[in-house]
């Protein structure tokens, strides 16, 4: 009796044993946790989350926590609270850089803090939190950029196509930094609307045989103003397209197309690199 005893017990013991490690082992895929930050925030004044990059997601924990984006910028987030009955709770923000931050949140009547800088400890050569970040202030130069070639003077008038009444024209080429700027305009001098269905700009062969198949290589704008969706007649539409910088290749041309929706009006222009090489610097 007792060796069953005693073989129950060695038995029990093992077990044991094996748990513990494999509990252990199990446990080092938590390779390291995120200590939240405390935050105080009011009824009556706003509490500024300053970070160093485009905030992507936002989470609360509660719906008495209200958040919003600074206007015209998206790495600052404004935390308020609906009431001064708000409960202790999280607030978990993620940003374009894939990082994660986590804040509990309480209720205070004077928050001590107001602004606060999620930047101080990023490592250096990134963008300093409470600036605006790289990506936004590279947009808000494109914008910029864009509105001022709109209202500059038309640099060509040769590079254009015409089909019932409908011209299409590309009038000036533009280059800031790392950013070419396309002035094209459209005027419809007929008695039907023209609604653009597409406007696309492609790389493609300057001359191929009928044996050999065309790549076309598509290069997609960053930014656009003046691009309406319809012109109406007797009238005319100047738009500006922020491509990236790029130069055509030898024995390739670059197409702008510009197709109607629902009809027959579709316009083609051919720019040559040449073109692109007078890009004026703005």
């Amino acid at each position: 009796m007792k060796r069953i005893s005693v073989l129950s017990v060695m038995c029990v013991f093992m077990l044991t044993s094996w748990l513990s490690g494999y509990c252990q082992q199990d446990a080092t895929f938590i390779k390291s946790t995120i200590s939240p930050l405390r935050l105080t925030v009011s009824k009556f004044k706003t509490t500024n989350l300053i970070f160093p990059f485009s905030i992507i997601s936002v989470d609360r924990g509660s719906g008495q926590l209200l958040v919003q984006k600074a206007t015209g910028v998206q790495n600052i987030l404004q935390v308020k609270a609906a009431s001064d009955s708000l409960m202790e709770t999280n607030l978990t923000v993620v940003t374009s850089d894939g990082r994660l931050y986590s804040f509990v949140t309480s209720y205070g009547n004077e928050p001590s803090v107001l602004n606060v800088n999620l930047g101080t400890s990023m490592p250096e050569g990134e963008p300093f939190a409470g600036m605006l970040s790289k990506s936004i202030q590279d947009e808000a130069m494109i914008q910029n950029s864009a509105m001022r070639v709109s209202a500059l003077k038309p640099l060509f008038r040769h590079v254009s196509d015409r089909k019932h009444d409908i011209s299409f024209g590309m009038t000036g080429i533009y280059i800031h930094e790392d950013i070419c700027f396309w002035q094209l305009q459209l005027t419809n001098s007929s008695r039907i609307k023209y609604d653009v269905q597409q406007l696309r700009f492609f790389i493609k062969d300057l001359r191929r045989s009928k044996r050999t198949a065309s790549q076309e290589v598509e290069i997609l704008p960053t930014y656009a103003i003046g691009n309406k969706s319809s012109v109406y007649p007797n009238s005319s539409q100047t738009a500006v397209i922020a491509l990236p910088k790029f130069v055509i290749p030898e024995n390739k041309v670059l197409v702008i197309q510009l197709i109607e929706k629902s009809g027959g009006r579709n316009l083609t222009l051919e720019v040559k690199n040449k073109y692109i090489l007078q890009a004026r610097p703005i």
